[in-house]
């Protein structure tokens, strides 16, 4: 009876996801910019892109060797309005799944000195797609503080 109820335990824990914490690593992707369509904050945006032509929307179609594959993975981005300001984005190369959330580390380090011109900071990257996970929560790298949180699917 002890065996059977053992057993059963460790299939739920299994069946729900809810196992020890593990690093996954992030692929950072390049050469990606908004376009005006995407609606934006004034501070740091930070979004999760699941579908492809969702994605395309807002960055175009990409021909890139490297461009994301939605069947598998999530993009997430990080990144602000069109500004003067001088901002330096960039995630951590780990991500954490626990469960069914992965946690993001994100960097945000801001000038106070203005540009000479306009510029579109941004970091974008992508993670593994997961059946369990239904939230990405974004941190701060430094005071691991809560940023935002974004519902997902894996479908």
């Amino acid at each position: 009876m002890n065996k059977l109820l053992l057993i059963v335990i460790c299939l739920f824990s299994c069946l729900t996801g809810y196992t020890q914490p593990q690093q996954i690593k992030l692929r950072m992707l390049i050469g990606y910019h908004a376009n005006e369509k995407l609606k934006l904050h004034k501070s740091v945006n930070y979004l999760v892109f699941s579908k492809e032509r969702e994605f395309e929307r807002y960055f175009g179609k990409s021909f890139k060797e490297n461009k994301p594959n939605f069947d598998h993975e999530h993009v997430i981005v990080m990144l602000t309005e069109p500004t003067r300001e001088q901002y330096f984005l960039s995630f951590a190369e780990t991500a954490v799944k626990a469960g069914n959330f992965i946690e993001i580390y994100c960097n945000v380090n801001k000038e106070k000195h203005l540009l000479p011109y306009t510029d579109h900071p941004i970091a974008i990257a992508a993670i593994p797609k997961y059946f369990s996970v239904n939230r990405i929560d974004f941190y701060s790298n430094e005071k691991k503080k809560l940023l935002k949180r974004v519902k997902v699917s894996a479908r």
